[in-house]
């Protein structure tokens, strides 16, 4: 799941200065019979009656923050690890702001971190990554399941859920990305991603 085209990400543990994004927000795959697959996603800042930019970022940062102090919480039990907050910058449609992650430390050393990607993503509200040494886990913010529509000439013949799994709004680890399958992130889900992602 990319984040919208423009978003800059700056993730200084990886040792990449900038990713871009390169997927459209609405994207479009024509197939060879001519059937055109569009995604319909949420255009919150291109609507009217939307919230402005400043407020949309503000309620991504809330839900962030939200989202981080759970994750303290759940590995609070394990004394084995260390988690510390750790600061990012990003760049996206939302503007150039700072946005709190995390790093995940077992015997004085890095074994995940918890790293902002985007405000806004495509079909999404937000996401954040884990990294560690063998991968990277997506993780993003759905209100709903979405909706992805097959178009035959301008007609709209077939509708289904953007994301397979969504069952109330909150985080979701996208499982596996090509049938979009998602599983709500909780305690126990949080623990195999950084599994996952470390060992």
């Amino acid at each position: 799941l990319e984040p919208t085209p423009g978003t800059e990400i700056h993730r200084p543990r990886l040792g990449h200065e900038h990713i871009f994004a390169h997927q459209s927000a609405t994207g479009l795959a024509r197939e060879s019979s001519g059937t055109a697959r569009r995604w319909t996603v949420e255009k919150q800042m291109e609507q009217s009656n939307s919230p402005d930019t400043a407020d949309i970022r503000a309620a991504f940062l809330e839900r962030l923050a939200d989202f981080l102090s759970e994750i303290r919480r759940w590995l609070a039990t394990d004394p084995e690890l260390v988690v510390s907050e750790r600061g990012y910058v990003i760049h996206d449609p939302l503007g150039h702001y700072d946005a709190p992650g995390l790093e995940i430390y077992r015997a004085g050393g890095s074994i995940a971190s918890v790293v902002p990607i985007a405000g806004v993503v495509l079909g999404a509200q937000g996401r954040v990554d884990v990294t560690g040494a063998l991968d990277e886990m997506p993780i993003v913010y759905l209100s709903g399941p979405g909706r992805m529509e097959t178009q035959v000439a301008g007609t709209v013949t077939h509708v289904r859920p953007l994301f397979r799994g969504v069952t109330d709004p909150g985080w979701y680890w996208i499982t596996t990305a090509a049938s979009r399958e998602v599983r709500f992130v909780d305690a126990s889900t949080f623990r195999a991603i950084i599994v996952a992602v470390s060992d």
